[in-house]
């Protein structure tokens, strides 16, 4: 499309470079005009000046859904990370009785990740959403899930969609977690809803995703009978453990769930008052073409590398996945530092690009101690410290003293916080980010499900390349929410230089970090399934590793886990994957 910026421009050629042959499906120029005002959870929170506000509020966000789900005539888009509970439930059910009410033949496809130690059952959630629907219904539903892999290249889906007849859309961040959302200590993030085209780029990234459970047919039925255990099927694709789920209503319809065709959409032309959109995916181990097929991962590093004035951001966390047991922080094993992201915002830093971070504070916890963590444990001197250590050695020219003069005039880093001095919720709970969002010389912002650290997941973005609607979005959100950071406190320069010039991360192959990284990644073994897990039988096992590590520590995320799937509606996920949001 004519027109973009050069940070559209930049994205645009480098995913041309990546993967040319999956615009149209993985990746697009589009356009779409932006609903209202972004969609925050809580509402207008950081508005509240120096006082933490109502930190419980509204249902308006599942109600927002509903409005967007009753309007389909012929196609309905549901992708998320897990199942829907509470309110989020109730609503779409609502919205399908009332899809049926109309009579209008409805193609509704939803599809969820399939989280290790959490597996989705699909069966039990599509007896939650039928409740209300007549076997004779005109509405044909699928719902599936699935995962590829079990290691921290792990596959499963992230992107978080609603798209209705390729012309309604809201997108973002949010998953569909009452506890987490709608009730006391609100998870902080934030979605966007728009009308025109870019909604038939959320139907079409949707359907590969759906093309790989036509593609393992054999393997998810028995003479044509959908498989309806608990636990998703287990079987292999290209040699990785993979479980996947289908259920379908009514039971006459096809087992498989049609493709979306761009037929289904309207008008192609603009509207007054649109913006120029890139949508951009990935789709981790599942490959198109037997090759990789990730090129938002390109798109990304080439906007956040365009930068010529400012790059703000906002993240649950930019390290990589760690093992939060309570004795040490280390990374999940494999886990690394999201290289290629850091050198291009740390080019940006040393020609004096301003770089402002926003994130989770370690460890937040809405709803309970032992729900699902939004943070990956490492602070904002961790990141200050490695995106300067990247820098430095990407950019040799730049002398010490001159990276600490850049550190100390252009880099801000800082936690999220509930008010301008608090970092907790009365209750004591830390405050959490789950936004992912990137905005870049304030002429383009990326919204969307894709974290900035790495996950191998399957995920979904825009790029809104338009000034008008990126200084909108500056001043509905990220300019509230900056007004409340300290990155002086949180992130001190000097601070900063010390941890980047030291040899941190590094471990010694003796030590306790070592030696817990290694049985941590034994767990995989148990962890699979973590909800069969047998505790005596995995105590032996690590017992019998002779590695010395606190052995009960390690099982204690397990049994919580177990406890909390056994006690406590909502999500629950093993400590080792909770921070995979």
């Amino acid at each position: 499309m004519a027109g973009l910026s050069y940070v559209g421009e930049a994205t645009v050629e480098a995913m041309r470079r990546d993967r040319p042959d999956l615009q149209g499906t993985c990746w697009n120029v589009t356009w779409g005009k932006v609903v209202g005002e972004v969609l925050q959870t809580p509402p207008k929170n950081f508005l509240v000046k120096d006082s933490i506000g109502n930190h419980t509020h509204s249902d308006f966000l599942p109600k927002r859904m509903y409005d967007i789900i009753v309007r389909a005539e012929r196609w309905v888009d549901i992708t998320s990370l897990s199942t829907p509970t509470g309110k989020f439930v109730d609503y779409f059910s609502k919205a399908l009785k009332k899809l049926h009410d109309t009579g209008r033949p409805v193609t509704i496809r939803i599809l969820f990740g399939n989280i290790i130690a959490n597996p989705t059952n699909v069966h039990e959630v599509l007896q939650q959403l039928k409740s209300e629907l007549p076997e004779d219904t005109a509405l044909k539903i699928w719902v599936g899930s699935s995962r590829v892999g079990v290691t921290v290249e792990t596959t499963w889906n992230h992107s978080k969609i609603i798209a209705v007849d390729g012309q309604y859309l809201l997108q973002g961040g949010h998953n569909l977690w009452d506890k987490h959302y709608l009730q006391k200590d609100p998870m902080h993030d934030v979605s966007v809803e728009l009308e025109g085209p870019v909604a038939r780029d959320g139907h079409i990234f949707a359907n590969w995703m759906w093309h790989f459970f036509s593609s393992i047919d054999g393997v998810l039925f028995e003479d044509g009978v959908i498989f309806d255990g608990r636990l998703p099927v287990k079987t292999f694709v290209d040699g990785d453990p993979t479980r996947v789920q289908l259920s379908r209503f009514p039971d006459s319809i096809a087992r498989e769930a049609p493709q979306y065709e761009a037929k289904c959409s309207f008008n192609p032309q603009p509207a007054v008052g649109a913006a120029k959109i890139i949508s951009l995916g990935r789709y981790g181990k599942l490959q198109i073409n037997s090759a990789p097929t990730n090129p938002s991962d390109a798109g990304i590093e080439a906007m956040l590398a365009s930068a010529c004035k400012s790059i703000r951001i906002a993240q649950q966390d930019i390290g990589p996945l760690a093992v939060p047991v309570s004795f040490v922080t280390v990374p999940f094993p494999g886990g690394v530092w999201p290289t290629k992201y850091l050198q291009a915002i740390g080019g940006a830093l040393c020609r004096g690009v301003d770089v402002h971070i926003v994130v989770s504070n370690p460890y937040s916890v809405p709803g309970g101690a032992k729900m699902a963590q939004y943070g990956n444990g490492w602070t904002c001197v961790d990141v200050g410290g490695m995106l300067v250590k990247v820098a430095m050695e990407s950019n040799p020219e730049v002398s010490v003293e001159k990276m600490s003069q850049l550190v100390r005039s252009h880099l801000q880093i800082s936690y999220i916080r509930s008010n301008s001095t608090s970092k907790d919720w009365p209750s004591g709970e830390h405050v959490g980010n789950h936004s992912k969002v990137i905005i870049v010389d304030e002429i383009a912002y990326y919204i969307g499900s894709q974290n900035l650290y790495i996950a191998n997941l399957a995920e979904w973005g825009l790029i809104l390349d338009d000034e008008v609607q990126t200084a909108q979005f500056m001043e509905h959100y990220w300019k509230p929410m900056w007004k409340q950071t300290r990155p002086a406190e949180d992130c001190p320069a000097d601070a900063v230089m010390a941890r980047a010039s030291s040899d941190w991360p590094q471990y010694d192959p003796s030590s306790l970090e070592a030696r817990t990284l290694t049985a941590t990644a034994k767990m995989k073994d148990f962890i699979f399934d973590a909800v069969t897990v047998d505790s005596e039988e995995a105590e032996a096992f690590f017992a019998n590793l002779g590695l010395d590590v606190d052995v009960k520590g390690i099982l204690a995320s397990i049994a919580e886990g177990q406890d909390d799937k056994k006690n406590k509606p909502g999500p629950v996920q093993c400590s080792q994957c909770c921070a995979v949001q």
